[in-house]
């Protein structure tokens, strides 16, 4: 669902407001744990279970993920360009060659992620954990470390 309002010159989107996700999504997540290739831009989760659900290849940009229990789930090639995942729990969430350019991933719970492949330009990681986590072939140029958890977090051939 996206929308504009304007208010004294103001200008206001689904993204800025983070409206819900529509029921069409919703059902699918509930029915299947899948939204794969799912249109949510801009969108909040509400109190939706969303751990193991598969979102491959889905527009996720902008979306509102802060503080959800996303464990195991599947973002393989997904679009999450400025998505909010600020303290969310995503152990063992696979975002390979998914876009993360801009995200905000401060504080989550990251261990043994994989990110095989991923962009994440200039993403916020800060004081995230990443343990064990898997950043093979990953464009992190310009990403945020600061405080950030690595221990045995594997690095091979990405672009920092």
């Amino acid at each position: 669902m996206l929308f504009k309002i304007s208010l004294f010159g103001l200008l206001l989107s689904g993204t800025a407001l983070g409206a819900l996700v529509d029921s069409g999504v919703r059902n699918r997540i509930l029915e299947n744990r899948n939204c794969k290739a799912c249109r949510a831009a801009g969108a909040s989760f509400g109190d939706l279970d969303l751990s193991f659900v598969s979102f491959e290849a889905a527009d996720l940009r902008n979306a509102n993920f802060r503080g959800k229990d996303l464990t195991r789930a599947v973002f393989k090639g997904a679009d999450l360009r400025g998505a909010d995942l600020r303290g969310a729990n995503l152990t063992e969430t696979d975002f390979s060659e998914a876009n993360l350019t801009g995200a905000i991933l401060f504080g989550a719970n990251l261990r043994e992620a994989q990110f095989a492949d991923a962009i994440l330009v200039k993403a916020d990681l800060r004081k995230a954990d990443f343990s064990a986590a898997q950043f093979n072939g990953a464009n992190m140029a310009q990403a945020l470390f600061t405080g950030a958890k690595l221990d045995n977090a594997s690095f091979y051939g990405a672009d920092m």
